[in-house]
């Protein structure tokens, strides 16, 4: 069985969210080792499709395709994935791994498309994405390909 999920797209607030409305917003507290593998999911229809695994524990997996879907499946439903993908879902699943890597207390910069590049520390790992202190500005919620390691080291 799998559940159709989208990633949040952050809606107009009249008050700041709080902490846990932000951690929400990524998922929940809590990563994968597993993020950012290439697996096989089997679709509604009896087929089976290629998705990028973002977070997984031993009962449940949330799968991203192409465009943005994500669905919610139980672990044992995925398989491994050996063959290439797409070029989007190869760089997606790029990103994961590199996002993975990061660690809580880290050095981050936030790519910040009307900004530009933000730098601050990562504060908190969520399944979707991190929890991010700015230096100059407050802790925001952003996703896992707009969190890249900052060439300023750690602050550990």
């Amino acid at each position: 069985m799998t559940r159709r999920l989208s990633l949040p797209r952050g809606p107009v607030l009249d008050t700041p969210p709080t902490l846990d409305e932000l951690r929400a917003r990524l998922g929940g507290r809590g990563t994968s080792p597993r993020a950012g593998e290439l697996v096989w999911l089997a679709s509604a229809g009896g087929g089976q499709r290629v998705g990028v695994l973002l977070w997984a524990d031993d009962d449940a997996c949330d799968v991203l395709f192409e465009r943005g879907l994500v669905k919610r499946s139980r672990t044992s439903g995925v398989l491994p994935h050996l063959g290439s993908a797409t070029p989007e879902l190869e760089s997606v699943a790029a990103s994961l791994r590199a996002f993975a890597r990061l660690g809580e207390g880290q050095r981050v910069i936030v790519e910040d498309h009307e900004a530009g590049p933000r730098e601050g520390v990562l504060r908190e790992k969520c399944r979707w994405g991190a929890l991010v202190m700015l230096d100059a500005g407050p802790l925001v919620a952003v996703g896992f390909r707009r969190v890249v390691p900052s060439p300023h080291g750690d602050t550990n």
